[in-house]
């Protein structure tokens, strides 16, 4: 990193791989052209790391809220990732929002076509909160995050980041069909992302914030959607939540209210860590493979463990009544 330090944070396994992602936090110089995000793949049969996709984040990506400035040095602030730094006097305070955008790469997802999601944080949404303190004395109102949810296409094994709304064969709002908002105001190039537009463009609520992510995704292979923790996910104010992206428009298909109310919940600040999926048990059966587990770890290995036919397993309850049976 140039004019800063390496700030790992993502990190996701897939098929066999591990990727690691941070950014160049640019906090020494101070300059925003030395803001990168960077993505790492780990081979553990080597390991050894190499470098799968690199891109400055000094693009004007939209504003974290709409309510401060305008126009000058602060409405660039608000609409731009900035250098990290613990000088709350640099930051937009207005004595009703408090804002200072500073990019966290913090999750990382693969869609199934390959392509990987990143999920950024907004630093200033941990150093504030609600109604906090800033240490020189000033109160901080209301601190807002203001993360993103970018997508790389994987080109044949080679990730191209997304630029002016498209991202391989896709672009934001899809199809006129797919489109659910009024596409001669939403689609026109607007300075919200890379290129002067951003794909996933569901991360909006246009009347308030630009952008609304806390960093954390979960992905449903098969769903069509990335699912991003957001603040006012569900266009409810001081709360946080749930956005489900649809992966081929960009759009928003739906939201999900978890938390709502001022102080007590961190109001526009972060309160939500990472999302996971979950599944109903599963249920309990008889049957599959007998096999003799030589090395006594509990899984069947493919080589040197075959499975044993026509054994008679029987299946009792608690209480020793039987239940059923099954032949191997």
């Amino acid at each position: 990193c140039v004019g800063g330090e390496w700030r790992p944070w993502a990190t996701k396994t897939y098929r066999g791989k591990v990727y690691v992602g941070g950014v160049c936090d640019a906090a020494t110089s101070q300059q925003r052209s030395d803001l990168k995000a960077v993505v790492y793949e780990f081979t553990p049969a080597t390991g050894t790391f190499s470098q799968v996709l690199n891109f400055k984040l000094d693009f004007d990506r939209g504003a974290a809220t709409s309510y401060t400035a305008t126009t000058g040095s602060d409405l660039d602030k608000q609409s731009h990732w900035n250098p990290w730094t613990d000088d709350f006097t640099v930051a937009v305070q207005t004595g009703l929002h408090d804002l200072y955008p500073q990019p966290v790469l913090s999750d990382i997802e693969f869609d199934v076509d390959g392509s990987m999601i990143l999920g950024f944080l907004d630093r200033w949404g941990h150093q504030t909160g609600e109604a906090n303190n800033f240490p020189n004395g000033v109160l901080a109102e209301q601190g807002v995050t203001g993360g993103d949810v970018m997508r790389a296409y994987n080109n044949n094994g080679v990730y191209e980041i997304e630029n002016d709304g498209k991202v391989g064969p896709l672009t934001v709002g899809g199809t006129t069909a797919q489109q659910n908002y009024n596409a001669s105001s939403l689609y026109a190039p607007n300075g919200q992302g890379r290129g002067g537009k951003e794909f996933y463009f569901g991360d909006t609520w246009m009347s308030n914030h630009d952008e609304r992510s806390m960093g954390s995704l979960a992905l449903l292979p098969g769903s069509g959607q990335v699912i991003m923790a957001a603040m006012d996910a569900n266009n409810t104010i001081y709360s946080g939540g749930a956005i489900w992206l649809n992966n081929t428009t960009g759009l928003a298909d739906k939201a999900y209210t978890i938390y709502s109310g001022g102080v007590a919940s961190f109001g526009k600040g972060y309160a939500l860590g990472d999302l996971e999926l979950q599944c109903n048990p599963q249920p309990v059966q008889i049957g599959n493979r007998l096999w003799v587990d030589i090395d006594k770890d509990g899984v069947q290995d493919p080589c040197n463990e075959p499975g044993i036919a026509n054994v008679v397993v029987s299946l009792y309850d608690k209480a020793g009544n039987f239940i059923a049976k099954d032949t191997t």
